[in-house]
């Protein structure tokens, strides 16, 4: 292990594993948040709840409070660091990053979820580290101060073949977010997945850590991942550690320089997917071989390892001219709107409530549209989501508002202003402010290019597909995959969307609500719950054949939707359908028998399959 050629100062890190035995080099001195608590559970969530060991060189860092300055004065005078890495976006940033005066780097990972803030902070640091697709996406907008580097590496204290080694009993598991917004692939592979079960041992579950995800690694044959990012993501390396073969996406940019394929991975496309799993499931002796060449593979691919890598590569790095930050040259109140805008959606305890402290020192200080309007929606959704500190603002989203009218209207203030009111139950104005917003949209010399220049702080906030899909869709638009005019259709599905859940509200408005929810089908089929919610209003409506039509539909797209399972299948029994009831209680076994998460709900279908059988004077069964 070579020692560090600078003295280095890196965080804010979250655990202390991720720089490997590095910790404990001399050259190497480490901030942390300190007494970080999540509001949520973050990547790697068991690896967080590690104590840093004492090195002595492990600095504190307030997000809160601190910036660079007071950073960089818990040094020595005469012996400061050389160079300040930041790693990651999982803290806040300092209002003076781009005032540090050491060169310093930026690590990048998990960008899908803020590529909007990414883009802005790059201009805030001499460099850029991050995977091969964010390096593609920086260099089409202008960016050339990038690099790859893997921020993923092996922790072989967390994931390791068990001793002696566990029964592989699952022929195929997938363990990961079963959130389809984030991913709405995964989604398509996985229902594809569960159709191989009457053949194959499957397994598909969610949020398992520690000793139990590792249990269910070292007893599976295949791992099926579909990476975020095209990236060579964290489960690729957990699981060749643990002795499973990675089946991975042939897209991906990255596996093939740590896994070659049949070699080390298997890799699936759309045409070949079943027919992979089967071929190596059928030749158990390859599969073994390919699981051997992937677990030597990988234990060269530590964090150790990777942080090395980063190491050969700095005298290179800090050799380029030195740029000039571009960030230096905004007004302060611009950094403070990027400021606020990450810290809201961060995941860390008090996150929003320091974010919206950080408005009230700020609003009274700029008069930018763009910076109001970013205020105003991180307001509005604190108004309903409060910390359970109990802080309350003292300027209301309101009297933002109120300030935004004064200027001409802008379509994205007019949806935050939407959503605002619809939230608060004021259904008129809603109606009006969005009805407002499409007529803008629509008009022909709108440039939908316009909305990439302002911040994207757009309600409603969360980790809901509208959200998620404008970062998926900024992505594409500097890859030139997309077009802008894509925002512009997402914003009008947001609307119409918007619209019939406002006219939902009264009987009154049911079939104008079910007129835009298909219309927002037909901009964006596969997207969403609108058919769910479609469903929902014909049946309101007393059009149970209709409703049923949708419900199914929208199931064949998205059938890991409980809820909308038990809906269909109440439907039919109220219906008195109780053979196509029966029928859909077949489809759904594969459910049952796969994915674990379903047993808190079984309960619920039990009863219900019972009564549906007992109505169809079938012989009831119990569920598996």
């Amino acid at each position: 292990m070579m020692p560090s050629p600078f003295k280095t100062l890196i965080g804010p890190l979250y655990h202390p594993q991720l720089l490997g035995d590095y910790l404990f080099d001399p050259n190497i001195y480490v901030f942390v948040m300190n007494g970080i608590k999540w509001s949520d559970m973050p990547p790697g969530y068991d690896m967080v709840t590690d104590q840093f060991p004492s090195t002595g060189r492990l600095l504190n860092y307030d997000y809160a409070q601190s910036n660079i300055q007071s950073l960089l004065a818990q040094f020595p005078p005469q012996s400061p660091p050389e160079l300040l890495i930041w790693w990651g976006l999982y803290a806040p940033v300092p209002l003076d990053i781009a005032e540090c005066p050491i060169p310093t780097l930026l690590v990048v990972s998990d960008w899908h979820e803020n590529l909007s803030v990414v883009l802005r902070y790059v201009e805030a640091f001499d460099h850029i580290l991050c995977d091969r697709a964010l390096v593609k996406i920086l260099n089409q907008a202008g960016h050339s101060h990038c690099t790859y580097w893997p921020s993923y590496a092996l922790y072989p204290e967390r994931t390791y073949l068990e001793s002696p080694p566990l029964e592989r009993m699952y022929d195929v598991t997938y363990l990961g977010s079963l959130n389809f917004s984030l991913h709405p692939m995964r989604e398509v592979y996985l229902q594809r997945l569960l159709k191989l079960s009457k053949r194959y041992k499957i397994l598909i579950d969610t949020h398992r850590y520690g000793e139990d995800f590792r249990k269910i690694l070292n007893q599976s044959k295949l791992i099926f991942n579909y990476s975020v990012r095209s990236e060579m993501n964290l489960r690729a390396f957990e699981a060749s550690s643990c002795g499973a073969v990675v089946l991975m996406e042939e897209s991906n940019l990255e596996i093939r320089d740590y896994l070659p394929p049949d070699q080390g991975c298997i890799l699936y496309n759309s045409e070949n997917f079943e027919a992979q799993i089967e071929s190596y499931l059928e030749n158990p002796q390859a599969l073994q071989k390919i699981a051997d060449f992937a677990l030597r593979a990988v234990k060269t691919q530590t964090a150790a390892h990777q942080f090395e890598k980063l190491l050969k590569r700095l005298p290179e790095i800090l050799k380029l001219p030195r740029r000039i930050r571009r960030t230096q040259q905004q007004a302060v109140s611009q950094r403070a709107l990027l400021r606020i805008r990450q810290t809201y959606h961060l995941l860390l305890d008090r996150a929003r409530e320091v974010a919206v402290r950080e408005i009230m020192q700020w609003q009274s200080e700029t008069s930018s549209p763009e910076a109001l309007n970013a205020m105003a929606a991180c307001l509005t959704d604190y108004e309903f989501n409060p910390e359970p500190s109990g802080y309350r603002s003292e300027i209301s989203a309101e009297q933002i508002f109120a300030r935004l009218f004064q200027t001409p209207h802008h379509p994205l203030i007019l949806t935050n202003a939407a959503w605002y009111c619809f939230l608060r139950g004021d259904f008129q104005r809603a109606l009006a402010y969005s009805q407002g917003a499409v007529q803008l949209l629509n008009l022909a010399k709108f440039n939908p290019t316009l909305l990439l220049t302002w911040l994207d702080a757009l309600l409603p906030f969360g980790h809901n597909s509208f959200f998620l899909h404008w970062q998926r869709l900024l992505a594409q638009i500097y890859q030139k995959q997309q077009a802008p005019e894509a925002l512009k259709n997402l914003l009008l599905w947001n609307h119409k969307v918007l619209q019939a859940r406002i006219l939902s509200q009264s009987s009154f408005g049911l079939n104008q609500a079910e007129v835009l929810y298909a219309e927002a089908l037909a901009l964006l089929p596969e997207f969403g719950s609108v058919g769910f919610e479609l469903a929902r209003i014909q049946r309101l409506q007393n059009q149970p054949e209709k409703a049923l039509q949708s419900y199914q539909t929208y199931l064949r797209q998205h059938f890991f939707q409980a809820q909308a399972h038990q809906e269909f299948l109440e439907l039919l029994v109220e219906t008195q359908q109780y053979e196509k009831a029966c029928e859909w209680f077949k489809t759904m076994q594969p459910l049952f028998d796969t994915i674990p998460r379903f047993e808190s709900e079984q309960s619920q279908f039990r009863r219900l399959r019972q009564l549906t059988y007992y109505l169809a004077d079938s012989p009831q069964t119990e569920l598996n």
